[in-house]
């Protein structure tokens, strides 16, 4: 599927909810490739200077879209998953944070392989280490996770 957004004149001819409702489209609709890219166009979106950041950043703030990516953070593909993870983590909204912790037990059981990117991401927007699924009975892949976080690697030179 090609991606609409391509295909759309500039965003300031667009209403913010005519921009969400294309990129939640692209998300619920899409195939992994083009998910990633409408995932990429919201950080971007959200992150690097333009005339209408602050107009996304408003209409993110409230927008349905946050339930779409708690969708994908279950996703069946490992690489929605990620960017997923990743999007939520660099949007930067800490009261959002809760989405990475619940999807936690779905990626310790399924996504062991996304899992210290979710803990790095979890800890960039609360600022803190939350150790309190390690008071769970012992699991190999808590275990091992919390070594890689304490001895740095989720992040060069530690956290």
């Amino acid at each position: 599927m090609k991606i609409l957004l391509d295909e759309c004149v500039p965003i300031g001819d667009h209403s913010m909810e005519k921009v969400f409702a294309e990129i939640d489209f692209i998300l619920a609709e899409s195939e992994p490739e083009a998910v990633a890219h409408a995932l990429g166009f919201v950080r971007d979106a959200a992150l690097y200077p333009h005339a209408f950041r602050e107009a996304f950043h408003d209409h993110l703030r409230t927008s349905t879209i946050w339930d779409r990516f708690r969708t994908l953070l279950y996703a069946p593909n490992f690489y929605t998953r990620q960017n997923a993870i990743s999007t939520v983590g660099k949007l930067t909204y800490e009261d959002r944070a809760y989405l990475l912790s619940d999807a936690f037990p779905f990626c310790l059981e399924h996504d062991p392989i996304n899992l210290p990117g979710l803990l790095f991401e979890l800890h960039w927007l609360t600022h803190q280490w939350n150790w309190s699924f390690l008071q769970t009975p012992p699991h190999f892949r808590r275990r091992n996770h919390a070594v890689y976080a304490w001895e740095g690697r989720l992040h060069p030179g530690g956290l």
